[in-house]
C-alpha cells in the first residue's frame, strides 16, 4: 500500500516538474528583450540606429548570433568593429557591416554584448 502511495507522488511531482520546465521555458523567453534586426546592404549602408560608439569614440554595431544552449538555440547580441565611412540621411556607411547577416536595429531595453534576446515576432 504505501509502495503505491509513493509510486503515485513520484509519477505526481514528475508531472509538475514536466509542466514546470515548459512553462518556464516560455515564460523565459517571453521575458527576454526584444529586437528589431535588419541587414546592411552590399555597400556597408545601415540605419543610423545600428551604429553605436564607445567611451573612445569607435564605432561598433550589434550583430545577433545564434547560439546552442541546453534549451535550444537561444539569440545573442554580439559586439561588432565597423568603421564609418559616410553619412546619408539616416543612414550611415559602416565597414565592415556588410558582411553580416543580422544587425541590431533597435531594442526595447538597452543593448549590451552578450546579451540574449528575441526577434520582434512583427518583423519575422
Amino acid at each position: 500500500m504505501e509502495r503505491k502511495i509513493l509510486i503515485g507522488i513520484a509519477v505526481a511531482f514528475l508531472a509538475v516538474m514536466i509542466v514546470f520546465t515548459f512553462t518556464s521555458q516560455y515564460t523565459a523567453r517571453a521575458l527576454l528583450p526584444v529586437i528589431t534586426a535588419g541587414e546592411a546592404d552590399r555597400d556597408g549602408w545601415v540605419d543610423s540606429s545600428a551604429v553605436h560608439y564607445d567611451e573612445s569614440g569607435k564605432a561598433f554595431v550589434y550583430w545577433v548570433v545564434p547560439k546552442e544552449t541546453i534549451l535550444g538555440e537561444a539569440l545573442v547580441l554580439s559586439r561588432y568593429p565597423v568603421c564609418v565611412k559616410a553619412t546619408k540621411g539616416k543612414k550611415i556607411q559602416a565597414k565592415g557591416a556588410e558582411q553580416l547577416n543580422q544587425i541590431a536595429l533597435r531594442c526595447n531595453r538597452e543593448m549590451e554584448d552578450g546579451m540574449k534576446v528575441r526577434l520582434d515576432e512583427e518583423e519575422k
